[in-house]
């Protein structure tokens, strides 16, 4: 990319410079060098090497920000998205969505390629994408601005846009990549254009606004202008990403028109067309190719809530003000966001003429305004309350829109001065604040490759057989939302996503995994969350429970999510004459334990218990785990259905096998001493006890069957 001469102007002419006229050479005033000498180096150092520092800033700011991303699991639908590709052809891609809603086939050709050379799907890989891509659109804004304003302010642009918060969903991604991948691309013909453009019309401005040439008329219809040729690629690749590149054509249009106004020339280039071309071949591509009919069409009961939600992330700084200053003066800060919009929307217009550049909030919101547009119209808002990546194309625009802020020039050089100072302190704090937003994000996109990664450990170690997981959280969210309106958490295992998907992404096998919900504790965590799969009865789990090979819970404690097996039943699988303590003491009856186990380790205690069933107990019986000291006062108790409280052992068969591994949480405040653990059958509700005989026929006490001891010390 050609850089800028040294002091451009508002439009620069992208690689001319003009030499100032020759002179004899002047003695210096002064021996020392001052501040503005230093500012003036300092200026000359950024014109030459700006482009190299922002770059080398871009890529350290997000690798500081969301490099952990790259040790990332797959979550939310990279299983769904990331595998399409595969076993299709890459002209099929071009040619067909069928069976999807949408048509994005490059991104589904370099992830088909990638998984070609490395032969499975890498996560640092896939995330590396969409982190580079968002990198690389970071320094593209700060680019861009340069050749618009002639100044360097578009370095604060950047970093805004790299901490935008609501950007989030679409870095931490995988799949998400058509966002990132389509926005690099426009802001990359924008700004080829931008070059080509300029560099056949002389057409750059003073600071002042005033002309400094004449239009050349060389090479208008030039159709081999490399910088021209680039702008059509690019443009083509964004069109074939996302379905909502068509927006690069106003955006082409309307910096053509911000280049005749400001360069004062009656002659438009016709190069828009070109542009116009390949939307009109896109857009034929896309509703003529065979895809899955999406239920949305126009969203009119929808727009008020998505322009609300867009908005929202226009104000960004000011929104995420609104939960507190209403906790605060006792508000409703749904209710304060509209007159939130439009007071911000007026005090940065109103800044902006102050400070001499009326024309920078109508371009950047109209910018905003153009790319949120498709999203705007045609989604629902069930559909826009999940999505912030929505707002992701538009984040350069809104960047803009605040970054620029500093710029801002007013009549008195203190005031200039007072106000950079201030209204840097105040962006810093908006970065801050964004930085704290996405680390929670960030924070949860840990605790879901946990909960992802433990899934398919436990899937995979069973080879491909079919299993049943208990109460595996769907998504994550905060307990207090920082905004508004809208979702803005971690989906981590989408319920319309098989969770056998998800293994085969991460492991290469893909299992037939039922998930279902039994009672989670959704508030003893430190973030919300619900469950993946429905609800199900004790009658349903019986029978599911009997046709997988084992059955899995999550449990989500102060060290994220734990993946733990819990048993299985093995229908017939129990030994014909089987021999161990016996519980109901009915002639021909009973449920016997051939194999029992109870292991100490740190707090809790680790039971593995095997029942051979000769028929179902009498009634609703469950076994109950307890701990007693040594004056005979239990101190810790397990009393649920084995298998994670949803194997009603009265809905057992004669003949089965039932392995239970149950955890016994001892209390953290327990004392040194002595203790016993006892395992008994008692009714559920009122207690009743399930007679019991030992191994050699001697009837069990009280308390059930002594299992051992051990020492607190």
């Amino acid at each position: 990319m050609p850089h800028a001469p040294a002091r451009v102007s508002p439009i620069s002419t992208a690689g001319r410079s003009s030499a100032p006229p020759a002179g004899p050479p002047m003695a210096p005033a002064r021996t020392g060098v001052e501040g503005k000498e230093l500012a003036g180096v300092a200026g000359r150092l950024l014109d030459r090497h700006g482009s190299w520092l922002a770059l080398l800033l871009c890529g350290a700011l997000v690798a500081a920000v969301y490099g952990q991303a790259l040790g990332f699991a797959f979550t939310f639908d990279d299983p769904l998205d990331l595998p399409r590709a595969e076993g299709r052809s890459v002209w099929s891609l071009l040619r067909s969505s069928e069976g999807y809603a949408y048509y994005r086939p490059i991104p589904f050709i370099i992830w088909k390629a990638l998984h070609a050379v490395q032969g499975y799907y890498s996560p640092a890989a896939l995330h590396g994408l969409t982190l580079a891509a968002h990198a690389l659109n970071g320094w593209l804004l700060y680019v861009l601005l340069r050749r618009l304003t002639g100044g360097h302010w578009g370095l604060v642009a950047a970093v805004l846009f790299i901490t935008y918060p609501f950007s989030y969903q679409a870095v931490f991604g995988a799949h998400t990549l058509f966002h990132p991948l389509m926005t690099a691309c426009i802001l990359g013909s924008l700004l080829l254009y931008h070059d080509a453009r300029l560099r056949i019309a002389d057409c750059g401005l003073r600071n002042d606004g005033g002309v400094t040439g004449r239009e050349s008329s060389g090479s208008a219809l030039n159709w081999f202008n490399p910088q021209l040729l680039g702008s059509v690629a690019l443009a083509i690749v964004a069109l074939w990403t996302h379905e909502s590149g068509p927006v690069l054509l106003p955006l082409i249009v309307g910096l053509e028109i911000v280049i005749l106004v400001r360069s004062r020339s009656r002659r438009p280039a016709w190069w828009p067309a070109l542009h116009a071309l390949a939307t009109t071949a896109f857009l034929w591509s896309w509703f003529t190719v065979p895809k899955f009919a999406r239920e949305e069409g126009l969203s009119t009961a929808a727009l008020g809530a998505n322009a609300r939600f867009f908005l929202q992330g226009v104000i960004y700084p000011v929104a995420a003000r609104l939960q507190g200053w209403g906790a605060r003066w006792d508000f409703d800060p749904v209710a304060a966001l509209w007159p939130a919009i439009a007071a911000t929307l007026l005090a940065l217009l109103g800044l902006y003429a102050l400070g001499r550049r009326p024309w920078a909030p109508v371009l950047a919101v109209g910018a905003a305004a153009v790319v949120l547009t498709p999203a705007w119209l045609v989604l629902s808002w069930a559909y826009v309350e999940d999505a912030p990546r929505l707002l992701y194309p538009a984040a350069p625009a809104i960047a803009a829109l605040w970054g620029l802020l500093p710029s801002l020039r007013f009549r008195s050089a203190a005031l200039t001065w007072g106000w950079r100072a201030i209204s840097g302190l105040l962006l810093v704090a908006v970065v801050a604040q964004s930085l704290a937003f996405i680390g929670v994000r960030r924070d949860m996109w840990a605790e879901g490759t946990t909960l992802v990664e433990g899934v398919a450990d436990a899937a995979a170690s069973h080879e491909g057989r079919p299993l049943l997981f208990l109460n595996v959280p769907a998504w994550f969210a905060p307990k207090a939302p920082e905004y508004p309106v809208g979702h803005v958490s971690l989906t981590a295992l989408p319920g319309y996503i098989g969770l056998g998907r998800s293994v085969y992404l991460h492991r290469g096998v893909q299992p037939a995994i039922e998930s279902r919900g039994y009672y989670p504790d959704l508030n003893g965590w430190k973030y919300d969350f619900n469950t993946h799969g429905g609800p199900a009865g004790l009658d349903e789990f019986d029978a599911l429970a009997r046709r997988v090979d084992a059955v899995y819970t999550v449990e989500m404690g102060g060290d994220g999510a734990r993946v733990r097996r819990v048993g299985e039943i093995r229908p017939g699988g129990a030994a014909r004459n089987p021999a161990g303590a016996r519980f109901d003491t009915r002639r021909g009856r009973g449920i016997i334990l051939t194999g029992a186990g109870a292991r100490l380790g740190g707090d809790a205690i680790a039971g593995d218990f095997t029942w051979d069933v000769v028929a179902p107990p009498p009634g609703d019986f469950l076994p109950v785990l307890r701990v007693r000291d040594a004056n005979g006062a239990t101190v810790a108790e397990w009393r649920q259905y084995p298998l994670a409280d949803v194997a009603a052992p009265r809905l057992w068969r004669a003949g089965d096998r039932v392995r239970d591994l149950p955890v016994l949480r001892l209390p953290a405040d327990l004392p040194s001493g002595r203790y016993t653990v006892w395992l008994s059958w008692e009714e559920k509700t009122n207690g009743e006890l399930l007679p019991g005989v030992a191994a050699d026929g001697t009837p069990l006490p009280p308390a059930g069957l002594a299992l051992g001891e051990f020492t607190r010390p």
